[in-house]
């Protein structure tokens, strides 16, 4: 080793293109340049004179000094990790609809901040899954907190189940409804290209029951506001409306049948959470 002072910048670097086995991926999860990537490669293998990577038909491998290196620093790699990124240990950001932190994070992130004061925690919301993703592969956000029933394409992207939500039927006014065909009276307010809009529709066709939108609202707030004023049935998650339906501003709709329910789900882009992402996950998602 020429240099025993090593940049723990480029071990953090090295790790991650050995777990990623690719200088791209290792970018951009890492949101540094590729050009930057190979230059403190080639600088930590002057600091220990090795040779660390080598290419092959199955992409970026490492040599057997640098599978040696990688065993040996791979343990401490969080701790490394953390201290070169000292200055936002304590900052989350988390994507999502505003509806999902209206509702459904509002009493885990109350818990947060009780339990720790000093954790920074952002969130950044969009109406479509689509512009999350995007967000995520792009490091705008660290995890994304969705309940799309769609499946992510995405091979770069874990998803795992946290919890499925009660969808149900939101009226102005108390309604109870016996025959499941008297469901075709009624006005409705859908998201007619949400996921789970379209397996209400498809449902509800099992039971012979065909209904459509006659507003078309991509927002469980739309919605939401749109129901109060009397305009026709809203399809909403249960959590969204609790605050609505216990002041009496809004009924759910007494069915016969239950609907669909709708799962939510982490998202993040692999090998990509770090320890205070993993902690918060695990204390305050129960993953």
């Amino acid at each position: 080793m020429q240099d025993k002072n090593v940049n723990p910048k480029f071990l953090i670097t090295f790790c991650r293109i050995a777990n990623c086995k690719s200088y791209s991926e290792a970018s951009r999860i890492l949101n540094i340049s590729s050009t930057a990537i190979s230059k403190e490669i080639i600088n930590l293998e002057l600091q220990l004179s090795k040779t660390l990577f080598y290419r092959n038909n199955k992409g970026i491998q490492l040599t057997e000094e640098g599978q040696n290196l990688y065993n040996y620093i791979h343990p401490l790699f969080e701790k490394i990790w953390f201290g070169v990124n000292a200055d936002c240990n304590n900052d989350i950001k988390i994507g999502s609809y505003s509806h999902i932190f209206s509702s459904y994070l509002t009493e885990k992130i109350k818990n947060v901040k009780n339990n720790n004061s000093d954790l920074k925690i952002s969130f950044i919301s969009t109406m479509r899954r689509n512009e999350l993703v995007e967000m995520l592969t792009q490091n705008e956000v660290n995890f994304i907190i969705d309940n799309n029933e769609n499946e992510i394409i995405n091979k770069k992207i874990t998803k795992k189940k946290i919890e499925n939500l009660d969808n149900i039927f939101i009226s102005n006014k108390p309604l109870k409804i016996n025959n499941i065909k008297d469901l075709e009276n009624f006005k409705y307010i859908l998201d007619t290209k949400s996921s789970t809009d379209k397996r209400l529709i498809k449902l509800l066709k099992i039971y012979g029951v065909s209904i459509e939108a006659n507003i078309d609202a991509n927002a469980t707030e739309t919605k939401i506001s749109f129901a109060k004023k009397g305009l026709g049935i809203s399809h909403v998650i249960k959590v969204a409306v609790e605050k609505e339906l216990e002041n009496q501003e809004l009924y759910e709709v007494d069915i016969p049948i239950e609907l669909p329910k709708s799962p939510v789900v982490l998202l993040y882009l692999n090998n990509s959470l770090r320890k205070i992402d993993r902690d918060f996950i695990k204390e305050y998602l129960s993953i």
